[in-house]
């Protein structure tokens, strides 16, 4: 893992993975031994340094749920990593061009925090007349009472 980091730039706590696992999976039966192909997957979890994937565990648990199969051998295993970007608010994000044009939306401008929620809900509870993407329409009504108190951004 440690090389892997190494040579992505992120670290441990930015990557996703999970696994595809085809198999062959065999039983004894009275006209000899029946192979079928076996194909599993494992769900998709944060990587961090405590998790290890034990494979005769996974074995073993195919083998109660599969009538007496039993893991013969893996003919293909792959893992599929990737960066983990988990959804939250951020800063200002200018809207495309051709969204602009319909002016449908309001998208104000908050490049100081973190609260574009709490913006939203503002703007819409207390739309501005005059220049609604300006911040500065909402920043009076920011401590009314009608939000939740807690921390930003929210997931």
């Amino acid at each position: 893992m440690k090389l892997l980091n190494f040579a992505c730039g992120l670290c441990v706590a930015d990557l996703y993975e999970y696994n595809f696992v085809d198999t062959i999976l065999v039983r004894d039966v009275p006209e000899g031994q029946q192979r079928i192909p076996g194909y599993f997957s494992t769900p998709i979890y944060v990587v961090d340094d405590s998790q290890h994937l034990e494979l005769q565990q996974v074995a073993a648990h195919l083998s109660k749920q599969l009538s007496g199969f039993v893991l013969h051998h893996v003919t293909k295993f792959t893992i599929c990593i990737a960066q983990y970007r988990p959804l939250h608010g951020s800063s200002y994000i200018a809207t495309p061009q051709w969204l602009a044009k319909k002016r449908a939306i309001v998208n104000i401008k908050n490049t100081s925090d973190s609260k574009c929620f709490v913006w939203s809900v503002l703007a819409a509870l207390h739309p501005g007349a005059i220049n609604p993407n300006r911040l500065s329409n909402y920043k009076p009504h920011e401590n009314t009472g009608t939000l939740p108190a807690s921390p930003f951004p929210w997931p």
